[in-house]
Order: structure tokens, then C-alpha cells, then sequence
């Protein structure tokens, strides 16, 4: 029987560029930097801890896949440290976010997913999908609810 956790651990996965630094600041209240250069910033694993009604929560934020080889981290390489995250996690992970840049969703998206989410960890973590760059929807329910089935 597995030890259960004793904190809710977050992996946010992704490509570059797709605001999951952004996205973890904005749940831990941080400042770590992010950059719209065409270069990636986050160049490691980074851990943030923070609490929610005492719930000690730790998200982290991963290097974003897809930059080619000049690249802050080559694409084998991003890659290569996620899945070594996931397969070293002695605790496991209690979630996954996949953050996508939209308001189009890639083939590099659904390859991700299928990889991380279907190969990686059997479907047995739960995975929220976070679509950003909709700011210039007309409504952002509503690109959600017209492309639920892409």
C-alpha cells in the first residue's frame, strides 16, 4: 500500500512560453522572473511551497519543452528532466497542469499530453489543462465551450 502524501505535490508541464511560470507565481504569490523573449527563462526545476487552509502545497514549475536546440534548454534535454522529476518522485504527484498557449491548441500539445499524462503516469493523476493567451477572445468561457471537444 503507498504512503499517502503528506503534502499536495503539483507538477506544471509545458511548452515554452506557455505562462507556467506565470501561472506559478500567480498561485504561490511569487516574482520569479518571466520573459516573452524568444528564449525560455525557467532553465530548471524550481519548487515553490505555499498553504492553502493549512494544506501545505508544492508546485513545480518545469523548463518548457518544444525551444529548439539554441534554445535555454534544448528540447531532449526539457524533456528529459521532467520525466526524470516524475519517475524519481518518491511520493509522487498529486496533480498535473498542462499549460498551452492559446487560443490554439498544437499537435506539440496533444503529443505532450499524451505522453506525460497516458505513457508517464497511466492516467492515474488527475491533469487540468490551462489554456492561456484568450485575453483577446470576445469571451474566454466561451472559446471554451465552442472548441470542449478539440
Amino acid at each position: 500500500m503507498e504512503e499517502p502524501l503528506d503534502r499536495t505535490r503539483i507538477l506544471v508541464f509545458g511548452g515554452s512560453g506557455s505562462g507556467k511560470t506565470s501561472l506559478c507565481n500567480t498561485l504561490t504569490r511569487s516574482s520569479r522572473p518571466t520573459s516573452s523573449s524568444p528564449r525560455g527563462v525557467t532553465t530548471k526545476p524550481h519548487i515553490s511551497q505555499f498553504s492553502i487552509d493549512d494544506t501545505p502545497i508544492e508546485i513545480i514549475d518545469t523548463a518548457g519543452l518544444h525551444e529548439s536546440n539554441y534554445g535555454s534548454v534544448p528540447q531532449d534535454q526539457a524533456m528529459e528532466a521532467i520525466i526524470e522529476l516524475v519517475n524519481n518522485a518518491e511520493k509522487g504527484f498529486s496533480l498535473l497542469i498542462h499549460v498551452v498557449r492559446g487560443p490554439r491548441i498544437l499537435e506539440d500539445h496533444d503529443e505532450d499530453y499524451d505522453f506525460f499524462v497516458n505513457k508517464m503516469v497511466n492516467n492515474k493523476i488527475p491533469v487540468i489543462l490551462v489554456v492561456t493567451g484568450c485575453e483577446n477572445e470576445k469571451s474566454m468561457q466561451g472559446w471554451v465551450v465552442q472548441h470542449d471537444k478539440e
